[in-house]
């Protein structure tokens, strides 16, 4: 026996999953039906409520219908067909296919009884992840060991990272707060599915809110780029509906007197990137390896990438007893992942200037210019391609 070696007398996985969220559970899924022997491991029996996504975008869904797994995620009665956009006094419809509300908790639940499925899965908390040349060792809290080919780390707790050998880059000034409530029409009347941009977003520091239906319930989500300890976050939570008006002024000419009817949750997010050279044998996906702001709505989207991609990356790897960092930042230097990555933090940096930025391109941005000039230039291109 190796030292390191698991306790366990099964036989070792190829893969070892370290997080049994969206992601691992995703993974998890994927890699049986691949024919990979994997050992999954999370510290929960069943994942809690957590507020993280609670759309899945056409994208998304496009994507876990690829993988065989849409049907597992997304109730019919959740599907947003229309949504309404108000911006500076103009509103526009939007129709949509594959569009859903969910509730994260319900659906990462789904998942993992898919993923579970004549998978090992063993409820425990991961402290380290170590390598040498027989392969990568998932260390427990309960001093168990579990070795595999490849540990793959899809939920980052930053002691994780760093007692794995994992090295991240962070951009405490890139950050982002949302809220989420429940809501319900003070006299009755029915809602409707729309997106309200901020007024004034150089000034409030709001990007936009989003109501939408989960199931019988409807849902707000507001999009800010606060900080947790600011008396403003704190007047939100207490009293989400006054705030909410204070906010976004003219909202309620289109949604009437409204009652909150959950606490809200909120959500804090710092830019973080998982930094190269890679340790042998560790390998990070979704938001472990990359922060994601929820107001760009491509958290889901960077995760299903990563495991497209890193499912044709497995391929090559099965001859190595050990994967080799060389390999992992391979991985990471994939084209298709390196865009889904830098379309995420694109927007981020997108909704921080227009709230933050200083610059006569962000006063553009505020000022409705820059959406009015690429609305006339996707006209004149529509108007090329019908002549051509």
């Amino acid at each position: 026996m190796h030292p390191g070696s698991p306790v366990s007398s099964d036989p070792s996985p190829d893969v070892v999953v370290v997080g049994g969220g969206f992601a691992g559970s995703v993974l998890t899924a994927k890699l049986r039906a691949a024919g990979f022997d994997t050992h999954t491991l999370d510290h929960a029996e069943r994942y809690p409520d957590a507020f993280r996504s609670e759309k899945l975008e056409p994208d998304q869904s496009q994507l876990l219908r690829k993988f065989g797994m849409l049907d597992k995620v997304s109730p019919p009665d959740c599907e947003l067909e229309t949504v309404d956009t108000f911006e500076r006094g103009r509103v526009v419809t939007c129709h949509y296919e594959d569009h859903f509300g969910i509730r994260y908790d319900d659906t990462v639940n789904a998942l993992r009884e898919a993923a579970r499925d004549e998978t090992r899965w063993t409820k425990a908390r991961v402290d380290k992840i170590t390598s040498d040349a027989h392969g990568a060792t998932a260390h427990t809290a309960n001093g168990d060991a579990v070795r595999g080919k490849l540990c793959v780390i899809a939920s980052g707790r930053p002691s994780l990272l760093a007692q794995s050998g994992v090295e991240v880059d962070r951009d405490p000034g890139l950050t982002s707060l949302t809220f989420g409530f429940d809501v319900e029409a003070a006299n009755g009347a029915p809602l409707r599915a729309f997106n309200y941009n901020s007024e004034s977003p150089g000034q409030d520091h709001a990007h936009y809110a989003t109501l939408f239906p989960i199931g019988d319930a409807w849902r707000f989500n507001v999009f800010t780029s606060w900080s947790p300890n600011e008396e403003r976050t704190r007047r939100f939570a207490r009293q989400p509906i006054e705030r909410l008006y204070d906010l976004f002024p003219r909202m309620r000419e289109f949604t009437g007197a409204l009652r909150a009817t959950t606490r809200v949750q909120i959500g804090h997010t710092v830019w973080h990137r998982v930094r190269r050279p890679s340790p042998n044998g560790v390998v990070v996906i979704g938001e472990a390896y990359q922060s994601v702001s929820p107001a760009t709505g491509t958290g889901l989207s960077k995760c299903l990438t990563d495991i497209h991609v890193l499912l044709r990356h497995l391929s090559g790897w099965r001859q190595h007893d050990c994967v080799p960092g060389s390999a992992i930042d391979a991985f990471y230097q994939d084209p298709e992942k390196t865009a889904a990555d830098e379309r995420s933090s694109a927007g981020w940096r997108w909704f921080h200037d227009c709230a933050h930025g200083r610059s006569l391109r962000a006063h553009l941005r505020r000022s409705g210019l820059f959406q009015a000039a690429n609305r006339i230039a996707m006209m004149g291109r529509t108007a090329l391609r019908r002549t051509s």
